[in-house]
Order: structure tokens, then sequence, then C-alpha cells
């Protein structure tokens, strides 16, 4: 028996505002002083995952970047606004998004 994880070929989100590849890591920094318990603790969360719309790629080995492929048309972005209201209430505000899709 064969098992082969696809996970990385999902795209998109769904009705329920969930995105596809959601990972979360934390980074912890803590500043101590020397010879002493006291310090400053700080950390910075980031979330990275699939375009909050309903959309796919066609998988190609000539093409490293296929373009990008509207499944669905939404137009009330309700998916788009409840993963939005997800974020907000799992980390709070701001929410800092960084586009890194081909143009």
């Amino acid at each position: 028996m064969v098992f082969i994880n696809c996970s990385y070929l999902k795209r998109g989100v769904n009705d329920r505002g969930r995105v596809a590849n959601d990972v979360e890591t934390e980074q912890i920094v803590l500043d101590e002083e020397v010879g002493s318990r006291k310090g400053r603790m700080s950390s910075v969360v980031q979330m990275r995952g699939s375009i909050p719309l309903f959309w796919s790629q066609e998988a190609s080995r000539f093409s490293p970047k296929p373009d990008i492929i509207l499944q669905r048309y939404d137009p009330t972005y309700e998916a788009t606004r409840l993963h939005f209201e997800d974020l907000a209430g799992r980390y709070g505000n701001p929410i800092i998004v960084l586009n890194l899709i081909k143009i």
C-alpha cells in the first residue's frame, strides 16, 4: 500500500472561511539581563495559508507558476469575510496581509 499526501495540491477557501495549507508559526524572543531573572519577552505570530477565494491552479511541469483560475463567483465575498473574522478573533488586530501570488 502506498500513501501519497497531496495536501499541497489543495487551494482556496471553503464555505466556512477556512483556507487550505493553514500554518501558524510563533517566534518568542526573551531579552534577559545578565545575572538577573528580569527580562522582557515578546512574540510575533505568522500565519500563512491559501488565498481566501474559491480558486485552483493547473499543475504543469512546463509552467512553474501556473495561472490562478477562479472556481466560483462569490459576489459578497462571504467566505473571505469569515476567514478574516476568524483571524481577528484568533489574533486580534492589526492583521497584515502579504501578497505572494504571481501577477
